[in-house]
């Protein structure tokens, strides 16, 4: 699985049954999605839950954890934007990049890993948009909160939902530029609501705190130096995207 959309999903049965679905009118989202959760191999799926994707969660509740701790403050970024909730999400992405260079660890899904660290964080402190008001207090109070409060597994779960969420989306895009003018996607603007809908219900059904039972590892492994939370993650990962792949199977 690669991040260009010149590359086709493989000649199997299985993805032939996703491609089938391209060509009927209003091809529904759910049953896309669990098409394609069946129609992953095991290359695949362990990509979804790859070093990347592990050193972007760390990321994400390492910054909770960090903004936890008495007189923390939100960090200055070297070019602020004029809003300490979109700072913030680039600053937590940029520690993800920066992780992910430090152990080269990259792979092929890294950029879509990159890409839901920013949502995350927003979607972590409000459900709407108006963070785009919050101020600094306001943005810190909401992020920490979730190590603060013991609730690092929903943290995660956001996490988990936007990084399926950009890999499933991708997993459209690739091949349904085929079938744009057909009877199942007769334009450039049915495709694109597909895409929409794919990942609005992948990011739904994939947000829950499947760690829930695991919110205390999680608290604990926050507390170790970097190279040992990465390591302590990589199986609570796997974990995690497993579970909300059985979740999605259902469509």
């Amino acid at each position: 699985m690669g991040t260009s959309t010149s590359h086709r999903s493989p000649a199997t049965r299985e993805w032939d049954l996703v491609r089938e679905l391209y060509q009927r009118p209003n091809p529904a989202p759910g049953e896309v999605v669990g098409r394609i959760v069946a129609a992953l191999d095991e290359a695949s799926r362990a990509r979804l839950h790859d070093a990347a994707t592990v050193r972007c969660l760390d990321a994400v509740l390492y910054s909770s954890a960090a903004l936890a701790e008495p007189g923390a403050a939100l960090p200055e970024p070297p070019v602020s934007s004029g809003i300490p909730a979109l700072d913030l999400a680039v600053f937590v992405r940029a520690a993800a990049l920066e992780s992910i260079a430090a152990d080269r660890a990259p792979s092929v899904t890294g950029t879509l890993a990159l890409d839901a660290v920013p949502p995350t964080v927003l979607d972590s402190l409000s459900t709407t948009s108006d963070w785009n008001d919050f101020p600094a207090a306001t943005v810190l109070a909401r992020y920490s909160r979730f190590a603060r409060e013991g609730d690092l597994s929903a943290l995660a779960g956001q996490y988990t939902g936007n990084g399926l969420d950009q890999a499933f989306r991708y997993l459209v895009t690739r091949d349904v530029s085929d079938f744009v003018g057909q009877t199942g996607l007769p334009t450039v603007q049915d495709a694109g609501r597909l895409v929409v809908g794919v990942g609005d219900l992948v990011r739904q059904g994939g947000s829950g705190p499947v760690l829930r039972r695991h919110e205390q590892d999680l608290q604990e492994i926050m507390t170790l130096v970097r190279d040992q939370r990465v390591r302590e993650l990589e199986p609570l990962v796997r974990k995690g995207v497993e579970a909300s792949l059985t979740v999605l199977s259902g469509g």
